[in-house]
């Protein structure tokens, strides 16, 4: 009997789960182990051709929150970003790296980002950007770099400090004719921080990534507009 409980406790550890929907996003999160794992997807379909909507994602280093100037660290003062993000201080596209550090991957390092980040307190990491193109079809990831491996991707990385172990989101774009497009997005995150791991704190997170997916659609929105105006 001992041993049935024990085997039960291990089941619910394991895939006990949350999923709900909050506006037109769905949420969830799961235990792995120590870790809670949080996912966020979301659909949109935009009156675009599928290369603008890939700008309108790319454009990592337009996205900040102007109001933080004080905190750059890379960018000047006076430069201005076009698309609003909530916590983001600056974000910083590198392209020369180590990119056999990557080599094995199934799909190679198109280049970095290095995010600072302020959220009641200050946080940066690093992310590798992959792209694959296909006839009908891309796919753009960000991923963040392990800590323990970036001494091995640059010369002089800055500090990175994250709550997360994980953090890894996926654009696939689906060309449903020369100016629309359908874009899948899935965001996955995990860590073992004391206090994202609580219950009380899940509806929290829910909301947090919510309002980022959301809010990285917007910028996307943004963009597709401004460059269909130039076209």
């Amino acid at each position: 009997m001992k041993f049935f409980v024990f085997l039960t406790m291990i089941s619910f550890t394991c895939f006990a789960q949350t999923k709900k929907t909050i506006g037109n996003v769905r949420v969830s999160s799961h235990w792995e182990g120590e870790h809670k794992v949080f996912m966020a997807e979301i659909e949109m379909i935009y009156e675009a051709g599928i290369e603008t909507v890939a700008k309108g994602i790319e454009n990592f280093d337009e996205k900040c929150n102007n109001e933080y100037r004080s905190k750059r660290k890379k960018m000047k003062w006076e430069d201005k970003c076009l698309y609003h993000n909530k916590n983001l201080v600056e974000a910083i596209k590198i392209h020369d790296f180590n990119k056999a550090s990557f080599e094995n991957d199934a799909v190679p390092a198109h280049y970095l980002v290095w995010r600072n980040i302020y959220n009641r307190g200050t946080f940066a990491h690093y992310d590798v950007i992959r792209k694959k193109v296909n006839k009908d079809k891309i796919t753009i990831s960000h991923e963040m770099i392990d800590p323990d491996k970036i001494e091995k991707v640059l010369k002089n990385p800055k500090r990175v400090v994250s709550a997360f172990d994980k953090m890894k989101g996926t654009y696939q774009l689906f060309k449903i004719s020369e100016n629309k497009t359908k874009v899948k997005y899935n965001y996955i995150s995990k860590t073992d921080h004391w206090l994202l791991t609580k219950d009380f704190i899940e509806e929290n997170v829910f909301e947090n990534m919510s309002n980022g997916t959301n809010q990285a659609f917007r910028t996307i929105t943004k963009s597709v507009e401004r460059n269909s105006r130039s076209l």
